[in-house]
């Protein structure tokens, strides 16, 4: 049969202990139809299978990232990188160079900047931007999104598109914000609404660049944190053209639930049946909501961006649309009051499947670990922030406090359901990178013993991005683990992990990628 795909000579994963359930294996169509013998698999092929010698490399449960934003993924390929920048004056002289390449007038566009990465860690402003970049409007945001800074081109047309709007909550700013140019959380919507409309073609156009990396780097699916009305018409056009080779579920953000109600909808690839929530900000921009003030900024405790009742609206409105909520919390204060509201949104509905997630639940008390397990809240991190980011964590909470940070085993052994994701483009989508970020959480050099106990295991790091991850989207009984029934999402690798040494976890290779029982990336 045609659509017959047989893969022999391999290793089939379990993910049970670190055995194989078999030397080959059947798809016919999306699904998984033998594990086992290469005798039964042959047994079982129709004439015309197409057959795939996989020199014994080794097959797994497709890899989810189940924290990415795709269309951005594929805009910062075309736009301006900060992330080597070392210093303020060097990222502006990009800045300025770019500008000389465009026309005068139009937008420069920067993403990543880390004043944490430079020789002086104060949050920028605009002044040396405004000196040598006078006729572009120039937008470049921090690392983890939650800033941005803008020179006084920029802020002007931003004044002037946001006259009439001027005194709404979404577009009011503070003064200190149009003073230096640097735009935190909520403010940044003032500098996005003057940007240029980005169209459905555009959008699709980055998707489909972020989906040819991400195929690339053996993902079969991605839980895209935060789609808009334009990227969900994006991804109904590509799904219907039979464009979308990657499993695509979507969280809808705040501007597409206030404009269109919360949609459950599956074509394809393509399913969106969940929201997303942002509720405070990131440590790195000192906006993380925190029980104790800031360790380097005293006073601060962070900011939440929905008041009790408004957060509590939302979390009854989507229960009662049977939508799931995936709500972004990183500071300990935003988990325990995510945990406080949602305890109040579920009494009298103590039974229900809701399958809440906090995404990336990152700074989290103790005992609020339990609250989670009790109300079977999913934990869904990034290990490639803890690499990135402890040491300017370290600074903000400092080290006592830093016990309570990115507690993926302790989660695990409180029976939390732990998944895990990029963020990217914050960091890399690679998740070869993220597995050895969990396995050996590195990022303090002599200090990293001290937090040690909450590295992974090879065999945690697989379950959280397969059969958890599945989970974590209702689809646990088509996908996570292989086996007959089963939709033909695999990840190809070329060694066993679970086996390898954790300092060359990051050596492996990516041989081939299969999406819905199709072969969408081999290596040559």
């Amino acid at each position: 049969m045609k659509d017959e795909i047989a893969l022999i000579n391999t290793k089939v994963v379990s993910l049970k202990g670190k055995s194989y359930s078999g030397e080959a294996m059947l798809i016919r169509g999306n699904r998984i139809v033998c594990v086992g013998s290469s005798s039964q698999v042959y047994s079982s092929m129709g004439t015309g299978c197409e057959v795939l010698d996989m020199d014994q490399n080794i097959v797994y449960p497709g890899f989810v990232d189940a924290h990415c934003h795709v269309k951005g993924v594929g805009q910062a390929q075309e736009i301006m990188r900060l992330d080597d920048v070392t210093s303020l004056e060097e990222g502006v002289a990009l800045v300025k160079n770019q500008a000389k390449l465009q026309d005068k007038g139009s937008w420069v566009l920067g993403r990543n900047w880390d004043q944490e990465r430079w020789d002086i860690s104060d949050m920028p402003d605009k002044m040396l931007l405004d000196s040598e970049v006078k006729y572009n409007p120039v937008w470049l945001t921090r690392v983890d999104a939650h800033a941005g800074l803008a020179n006084s081109m920029a802020i002007d047309i931003a004044k002037t598109l946001n006259y009439s709007n001027f005194d709404s909550v979404r577009a009011k700013v503070s003064q200190q914000s149009l003073s230096t140019g640097l735009f935190v959380d909520e403010e940044m919507e003032f500098i996005r609404n003057a940007l240029p409309p980005q169209s459905v073609q555009d959008v699709k156009r980055m998707i489909l660049t972020s989906q040819d990396l991400l195929l690339r780097s053996g993902l079969t699916e991605v839980h895209d944190a935060g789609i808009g009305p334009v990227e969900y018409e994006a991804y109904l056009e590509l799904a219907r053209e039979n464009k979308l080779k990657i499993r695509i579920y979507a969280m809808q953000n705040r501007n597409f639930v206030e404009n269109y109600g919360i949609k459950k909808i599956e074509v394809g690839l393509f399913t969106s049946s969940s929201i997303k929530v942002i509720y405070d900000g990131a440590l790195g921009s000192r906006g993380a909501s925190l029980l104790s003030e800031y360790q380097d900024d005293p006073g601060n405790f962070g900011t939440t961006l929905h008041a009790d009742e408004e957060l509590l609206q939302i979390m009854h409105n989507a229960l009662q649309a049977s939508a799931q909520i995936n709500i972004h919390a990183i500071g300990d204060g935003a988990n325990r009051k995510v945990l406080d509201t949602l305890e109040l949104a579920l009494e009298g509905k103590e039974l229900l499947d809701h399958r809440t997630r906090v995404e990336h639940a990152q700074h989290v008390q103790k005992d609020d670990v339990e609250r989670f397990q009790k109300l079977k809240v999913i934990a869904s991190v990034q290990p490639m922030h803890y690499k990135a980011d402890i040491s300017m964590a370290k600074k903000r909470l400092g080290s006592k406090r830093l016990h309570n940070s990115y507690l993926w085993k302790t989660f695990i052994e409180h029976g939390v359901r732990l998944i895990y994701g990029s963020d990217s483009p914050v960091v890399t989508f690679d998740p070869i990178l993220g597995i050895e970020s969990a396995l050996l959480r590195e990022g303090l050099g002599e200090e990293d013993a001290l937090y040690a106990r909450e590295r992974l295991t090879a065999s945690e790091c697989l379950r959280a991005m397969t059969l958890d991850a599945a989970y974590s989207r209702f689809g646990e009984g088509d996908k996570g683990e292989i086996s007959p029934g089963m939709l033909a999402d695999l990840t190809i690798l070329d060694r066993d992990i679970r086996l390898s040494e954790s300092l060359t976890v990051a050596e492996s290779e990516v041989v081939g990628t299969i999406v819905d029982g199709k072969l969408v990336y081999l290596r040559q």
